[in-house]
């Protein structure tokens, strides 16, 4: 190997110098810098074409409705959900993507956020934990085609989500577990002490 492919490489994602978490959408990763700059792995921004999130440089014919990525420049955290989504570190959050596109306009003081897909084959989910341990909740529904946002989710107060296969799993502020999906009739009391 003459070093060739591992330096067309490198450049491609040059844009993702320095990242200290990545994740991917499709063909497209994402990253956030040390300081909390959203990152594209080719330093583009991110604009929508026939309805699908595109990152790649401006001027081009197709190129429309930027999301000018150095505007994002205090993300604490992304994850992918059908685009992705943005938590800053104000503890709002902000989608960018594809349908469905998350309502996130009500949501505040979240520390961390989590996505599930498909867990009862109809909808999609999305978890905010409030800074006091709040659920806010995000159900889609692919038959209905709504969305529903679910303030103080079935009152929990957590520390963490932990996604599974087709649920959630919930560690509660006083370290017990509950469940959502088909986690959600688990006896989750045999960890109790």
């Amino acid at each position: 190997n003459d070093g060739t492919v591992d330096a067309e490489i490198e450049d491609y994602f040059d844009g993702l110098t320095g990242a200290v978490m990545v994740t991917d959408w499709r063909d497209w990763i994402f990253g956030i810098s040390p300081d909390g700059q959203l990152l594209t792995h080719n330093g583009g921004s991110i604009y929508p074409n026939t309805g699908c999130m595109m990152v790649d440089e401006p001027g081009l014919p197709y190129y429309g409705e930027e999301a000018d990525i150095r505007r994002f420049n205090q993300v604490r955290d992304i994850i992918q959900s059908f685009g992705l989504v943005i938590l800053n570190k104000d503890g709002t959050a902000e989608h960018i993507g594809d349908c469905p596109h998350w309502e996130l306009s009500s949501w505040e003081n979240i520390e961390s956020i989590h996505a599930l897909t498909n867990y009862d084959g109809d909808a999609y989910y999305l978890y905010g934990i409030q800074r006091n341990g709040s659920v806010v909740r995000n159900r889609y529904d692919w038959q209905q085609v709504e969305q529903t946002v679910e303030e103080q989710y079935r009152g929990w107060k957590l520390k963490e989500l932990y996604p599974g296969k087709d649920g959630m799993v919930g560690l509660t502020l006083d370290g017990k577990l509950v469940g959502d999906g088909i986690y959600e009739t688990v006896d989750f009391t045999v960890f109790d002490r």
